[in-house]
């Protein structure tokens, strides 16, 4: 008994050929498993790539509402340091301003680690 190695998952048309007197439908039963197996492997592609970009467009929401979030708070803390400037609390003031502006330049001017 000889035995043929497939490069395709197609079989030779002679190879089909010797199923017919035992399973008269196998080369229809062939090519139906392999338009299901097709179908599937794009049904999970698919489905992978729906679920990855379901999870960037979280991840980019999440990093939106981080800004929004950061740039608020960082306009709060300049108003307070206003206020304390025009509440002739000079010293304090200045130390809230500068440290205000140190962490918000500081928040852009670092890197972002790449993801592992």
């Amino acid at each position: 008994m000889e035995i043929s190695e497939l490069e395709n998952p197609f079989p030779e048309a002679e190879e089909l050929q010797k199923f017919i007197p035992f399973l008269p439908d196998a080369p229809n039963r062939f090519f139906k498993y392999v338009e299901k197996e097709q179908q599937f492997r794009h049904d999970a592609y698919n489905k992978r790539l729906s679920t990855v970009s379901s999870a960037q467009n979280a991840e980019n929401f999440t990093k939106k509402a981080g800004m929004i979030f950061g740039f608020i708070l960082f306009m709060f803390a300049l108003l307070i340091s206003g206020f304390l400037l025009y509440s002739d609390k000079n010293v304090t003031g200045s130390i809230f301003m500068g440290a205000t502006l140190l962490l918000g330049v500081g928040m852009f001017v670092k890197k972002e680690k790449p993801d592992p």
